[in-house]
C-alpha cells in the first residue's frame, strides 16, 4: 500500500481590482501590458545614445553630475534630447504611438490641461522636475509609470498621484493624439491575517522639491545660522524623534555632505518612503517594503497568474500556526488560488476580491486535521504506520523531526494520557 502524507494547511490577504478604462478606437504599436514587459518594474533603465533599450538589474551609476542631454556620459537618453525621467516617458510613448511626443504632440502649459488627462499623455511637474507617462486617469487619481523617480533610473509602474498634487507644481502635459488603451488588472495587496512583525518605523526620506534647495541651519528656525544647503533632488533621511516646530515650520535634523543641522521638512519637499528598523513591517494590516511601499503585485486579465507569495517568503508569520494558500472564503469555502489560473476566475463582478489566507493552529498530534487530539488520530496514525492507504497532516509528526514514525505514535500516547510529552518530543 502507498503512504501518503498530505498537509493541512490553511490562510489573510486582500485582493483589489483595478479597472484602468476603456480602449481607443486607434491601432497601438504596443500595448501597457507588451511595455510592461520590456520594462519590468522594479528593474533599471539603462539605455544611452546608440545603445540598446534594455533594462538591467541593477542601479545605474551615471549621476555623477556631468549628465548631458547627448548622453555623453551614458545617461540614459530618448534621441538624445531628453535624458531620465523625460527621456523614459518619451520611449514609452513613440513605442506605444509609433511616432516621436516630443516633436509631434501638442504641449499644454495650462493647469486646465489636467481637467482632460488621458492613458498615453506625458505630465512635467515638480517645478519642471520630474516627467511620468499616464497609464490611467480615474477621477483626481492619476496611474502612472517613471523612471528615475528614485535618483537611480528605478523603473516603476501604477505608482498614482492626485491631480492637486500635480497641479501645485504643474509644467505641462504632452497631449497624446488618442487615449491609450489599457487592460483591467487585478492589484493583489497582501496583509496578515494575525500575522505578527514586531519593526517598528526609524525614521523618514525626503526629497527637495524647491529648485533654488533649501538651506541647512544650525538649528531649527530660520533665525539660526545657515551651515550649508541642499540641492533641488537632494534625498536625505530625518530619524523618528528628531523633528522641532520652529518659525511656523516642521524641522528634520539630518546629515549631508559631511555637514549635520536642520532642515525644513514641512514644505518645498516631498516624503518618499519610510525607513524602518529591519527589513519588513506591518502596518494597519498591510505588509510594507522598509521604504514604506505597500507589497503588491499586478496581475492583467488573461495573462495567468504564476505565483502568490508565501507569508514565509516576505517575513511574514504567526506564532503557533501554518500557512496553506489563499482563499476566496475566510472559512477556506470559497475558490483556491493555483498557480496557472487567470486572474478573472478569483475576481468576482464587482470592484474587488479579497483573499483570506487561513492560519491554522499547530496542534501535535492532530492526525486528521479536525482541530483536535483524540483516540481517532492514534487510530489513523496507527493504520499509516501499517501501510493502509489513508492520509495524514503535517501534525501527525509529532516531534517535528521531519518523519512520522513510531516516536509519534508514543508521543501521542503520552499527550492523549496528559503526561509531560515534550520531555522526550525532540522539538
Amino acid at each position: 500500500m502507498k503512504k501518503r502524507l498530505a498537509f493541512v494547511l490553511c490562510l489573510v490577504l486582500l485582493m483589489a481590482a483595478m479597472p484602468f478604462g476603456g480602449a481607443s478606437a486607434e491601432e497601438q504599436m504596443l500595448t501597457l501590458a507588451e511595455l510592461r514587459q520590456k520594462y519590468p518594474h522594479g528593474t533599471y533603465w539603462n539605455h544611452t545614445a546608440g545603445g540598446n533599450e534594455d533594462y538591467t538589474l541593477t542601479p545605474c551609476t551615471h549621476h555623477a553630475g556631468n549628465c548631458t542631454y547627448n548622453g555623453s556620459c551614458g545617461c540614459n537618453t530618448y534621441q538624445n534630447a531628453a535624458i531620465q525621467c523625460m527621456g523614459f516617458a518619451y520611449q514609452l510613448a513613440s513605442l506605444a504611438y509609433g511616432c516621436d511626443p516630443r516633436a509631434e504632440w501638442t504641449t499644454d502649459r495650462a493647469v486646465s490641461a489636467l481637467d482632460t488627462l488621458k492613458a498615453g499623455d506625458i505630465v512635467r511637474y515638480r517645478w519642471n522636475g520630474h516627467s511620468i507617462f499616464v497609464t490611467g486617469v480615474e477621477g483626481d487619481t492619476v496611474t502612472y509609470a517613471d523612471a528615475n523617480g528614485d535618483g537611480r533610473c528605478k523603473i516603476q509602474w501604477d505608482r498614482t498621484v492626485t491631480k492637486e498634487t500635480l497641479a501645485a507644481s504643474f509644467t505641462y502635459v504632452k497631449a497624446a493624439p488618442y487615449a491609450l488603451a489599457t487592460e483591467p488588472a487585478l492589484t493583489v495587496t497582501y496583509h496578515g491575517g494575525g500575522g505578527r512583525i514586531e519593526n517598528t518605523v526609524a525614521g523618514h526620506t525626503y526629497r527637495v522639491l524647491s529648485t533654488n534647495g533649501i538651506n541647512m541651519r544650525a538649528g531649527a528656525g530660520t533665525d539660526q545660522a545657515k551651515v550649508t544647503a541642499l540641492p533641488h533632488g537632494t534625498v536625505f533621511t530625518v530619524a523618528v524623534g528628531d523633528t522641532k516646530e520652529a518659525s511656523g515650520y516642521t524641522w528634520g535634523k539630518t546629515a549631508y555632505n559631511g555637514k549635520t543641522g536642520w532642515v525644513v521638512i514641512s514644505d518645498f519637499v516631498e516624503q518618499i518612503g519610510t525607513v524602518w528598523d529591519g527589513e519588513w513591517t506591518l502596518s494597519d494590516g498591510l505588509v510594507c517594503h522598509r521604504d514604506g511601499g505597500v507589497l503588491t503585485d499586478t496581475f492583467p486579465l488573461g495573462e495567468p497568474m504564476a505565483a502568490l507569495y508565501v507569508p514565509e517568503e516576505i517575513g511574514l508569520y504567526r506564532e503557533g500556526h501554518r500557512f496553506a494558500g489563499w482563499n476566496t472564503a475566510a472559512d477556506g469555502s470559497g475558490v483556491t488560488f493555483a498557480a496557472g489560473m487567470l486572474p478573472e476566475e478569483l475576481w468576482a463582478d464587482g470592484d474587488a476580491v479579497t483573499l483570506y489566507a487561513l492560519w491554522a493552529p499547530i496542534l501535535p498530534g492532530d492526525a486528521n486535521g479536525d482541530g483536535r487530539r483524540n483516540n481517532h488520530d492514534l487510530a489513523l496514525l496507527q493504520r499509516y504506520l501499517a501501510g493502509w492507504q489513508v492520509t495524514v497532516c503535517a501534525d501527525a509528526d509529532v516531534n517535528a523531526d521531519g518523519a512520522v514514525n513510531n516516536q509519534d505514535v508514543g508521543l501521542l500516547q503520552r499527550i492523549l494520557n496528559e503526561w509531560d510529552w515534550k520531555e522526550n518530543a525532540g522539538c
